[in-house]
């Protein structure tokens, strides 16, 4: 019980520290200013493992896809970055503050839409 309460508290304390989650967010702006800055890259990296995994697990419980990539094409930075510029060219009405995750899932649709 006592380690219950010690796990508790420690998560609280974790939390209480995260004071403004939105500032941790990426903005396409942020996007636009970092995506030539190769350490940014790694980003770009997680992120498409995260949408890959959610793929992975909704093609596992025969859901639908949230995009349907070639089966040859690797994904990767220098691919989703041409991606996602490409969308965001012929979409000017985005807002620069726009989340980058969810411009980005809409590029990636948009390029292989599932049929």
């Amino acid at each position: 019980m006592k380690t219950l309460k010690l796990s508790i508290t420690a998560i609280i304390l974790v939390f209480s520290l995260v004071t403004n989650v939105q500032a941790a967010e990426v903005s396409m702006a942020d996007y636009r200013r970092l995506k030539d800055d190769k350490p940014f890259d790694l980003f770009f990296g997680g992120y498409l493992s995260g949408m890959t995994a959610a793929n992975t697990i909704l093609a596992a419980r025969n859901r639908p896809l949230l995009f349907c990539p070639p089966p040859k094409l690797v994904l990767n930075a220098s691919n989703l970055k041409q991606i996602l510029d490409r969308y965001w060219e012929q979409k000017p009405s985005h807002d620069e503050t726009a989340p980058f995750g969810l411009v980005a899932l809409e590029a990636l649709q948009d390029a292989f839409p599932c049929k």
